[in-house]
């Protein structure tokens, strides 16, 4: 896993206010590790900013409890418009957040915060990787966090109740 160590690529302004690389948003009502404890501060419409964990303590915490953080490939970027570039940024992570469009995931971490100009018009660039946190290693494996202990004890029981329903409907028809 990659710790951010900087907040600013070489060659672009920094910008400093709440929202920078490193920085992690986490869903309102996420089912989550009872031992995560975290300060947060709401931001927008069911999300809130963890205030006191980077991406690595985050990982380390969750591996701890026996969970998962998975770090979802593929860089999702927005622009905000603007010569406030704190609120600029803000505009462009809100953004990011409609976008999520029925996804499931729970967590980003802001990966890339730049300011620049194109014709005089400033605007910041905002990118984020999608985190998903959750008990066991196959992503959303679980459909309701009521059933995970019956599919941690037995992981096929779901899918041979399935083949058996399949195949009951098969003997049916053939009557």
């Amino acid at each position: 896993m990659r710790r951010a160590t900087s907040h600013c690529r070489p060659g672009r302004r920094c910008i400093t206010g709440k929202i920078k690389s490193g920085t992690l948003l986490i869903a309102q009502g996420a089912h989550l590790p009872a031992g995560l404890q975290y300060e947060s501060k709401p931001f927008v419409d069911g999300w809130t900013v963890v205030r006191n964990l980077d991406p690595h303590a985050l990982d380390q915490i969750v591996r701890r409890e026996g969970w998962t953080l998975f770090y979802i490939a593929g860089v999702v970027e927005m622009i905000g418009l603007g010569s406030d570039q704190r609120k600029a940024s803000d505009k462009a992570l809100k953004s990011i957040i409609k976008s999520l469009n029925g996804r499931k995931f729970n967590c980003l971490e802001v990966t890339d915060v730049s300011a620049k100009r194109f014709l005089g018009v400033p605007y910041v660039k905002v990118g984020v990787h999608w985190r998903h946190i959750q008990e066991g290693l196959v992503l959303f494996a679980e459909r309701d966090p009521s059933q995970a202990n019956r599919l941690s004890q037995n992981p096929n029981a779901e899918t041979r109740a399935k083949e058996n329903d399949v195949t009951e409907q098969w003997r049916q028809s053939k009557i």
